[in-house]
């Protein structure tokens, strides 16, 4: 159920990152934006972004539905915390991309740190600097949030990686 004056748009993104994929994956991918309740009244505010990021054998549709994003968005909204949720679809043919650079299904890791955040930056009225841009997900997508901070640390200020998978102990000495 989606709160009164939550809005969420259905968009497509194209990925400049993802041409040429040897699976011939959609360069065109599938965008849920959430927006808070004051995005349309507060015309000249800009709001932080959380690119929410699913995990394996999972699509954004999906993940959005299992996680109520629109009524966590609501509930925020009126303690007085408003951002924006931007959801990418990252499912392939092999059930997911693992926010990886692949030449099988694309670089997804720029996709989302570089295309993506281009795009929501000049589309809706974000914080369009490092402080107002974080990084959430889930399994895969929690690999995903590790893997995007660590390559692009100057893109985003926040992460959390809920259940993460494919990390494990560094077990290296110094």
């Amino acid at each position: 159920v989606v709160p009164p004056g939550v809005v969420v748009q259905h968009i497509k993104v194209h990925g400049a990152a993802l041409v040429d994929n040897l699976e011939g994956e959609p360069v065109d991918r599938d965008v849920i934006v959430i927006l808070p309740p004051s995005y349309a009244k507060a015309k000249a505010r800009h709001y932080p972004v959380i690119y929410f990021m699913h995990g394996f054998a999972l699509t954004a549709q999906g993940f959005y539905d299992f996680m109520h994003v629109p009524e966590s968005l609501g509930t925020s909204a009126a303690k007085g915390v408003d951002f924006i949720v931007v959801m990418p679809d990252t499912d392939t043919k092999l059930g997911g991309s693992m926010y990886s650079n692949s030449p099988t299904t694309g670089d997804f890791e720029t996709f989302i740190a570089k295309d993506l955040v281009s795009y929501v930056d000049g589309h809706y009225r974000t914080i369009a600097k490092r402080s107002g841009r974080g990084l959430a997900g889930h399994s895969m997508g929690g690999y995903g949030v590790w893997k995007i901070a660590r390559r692009y640390p100057q893109g985003v200020s926040s992460i959390y990686a809920m259940s993460a998978c494919c990390v494990g102990p560094r077990t290296e000495t110094v």
